[in-house]
Formats: structure tokens, C-alpha cells, sequence
């Protein structure tokens, strides 16, 4: 039927699983453990800004626009603490 979806939509943490399981099963080969420690980081700082910004635990991949990035980096700044360059390098892992 028109409209209809097909497939069950895309969503932020189905992402970040994948990618956190990507790096674990290379972890001494092309990553480290540190390098999970980061993702793993960046992951936790995501997901306590979508549950007091936005009021939920996930969110659409294909909701992810350039207004959700700044304002990502807005919390992290502000609410989350970080400095600049933390917040830049967790916004790199979206």
C-alpha cells in the first residue's frame, strides 16, 4: 500500500551496536581498547542527551539533521561539561 513503510525504520542505537560490535571483534587488530572506551563514551553522553533534550531513547536515523547536531553540541558544552575539542571529537563518532 502507498505509504506504507516496508522495512522497520533505521534507528540511532541499531547504529551505534553495530559500530560498537564492529570495534570489539577488531579490538588488537585495528582498534584498541581505549578506542572502544571512546565510543563506548561518546555513546553514554548520546544517549542522556536524546532522553533529557528530546524526551526518548532513540531516534530515527533519518531524523538526524544538522539542527540535531547543533544542538548535541550545544548540551555537551553546556549541560554535559565538556570543552571544545571533546565535544568536536564526540560528534565526530555520530
Amino acid at each position: 500500500m502507498q505509504g506504507e513503510e516496508i522495512e522497520p525504520p533505521k534507528m540511532l542505537s541499531m547504529a551505534w551496536d553495530y559500530q560498537l560490535n564492529y570495534i570489539i571483534g577488531l579490538i588488537g587488530k585495528d582498534y584498541s581498547k581505549a578506542t572502544l572506551q571512546k565510543y563506548q563514551s561518546g555513546y553514554k553522553s548520546l544517549k542522556a542527551f536524546l532522553k533529557l533534550k528530546l524526551q526518548t531513547n532513540d531516534i530515527r536515523l533519518d531524523q538526524l539533521d544538522h539542527q540535531f547536531v547543533k544542538d548535541y553540541e550545544y548540551y555537551l558544552k553546556t549541560d554535559y561539561g565538556v570543552k571544545n575539542n571533546t565535544a568536536i571529537q564526540l560528534i565526530k563518532k555520530l
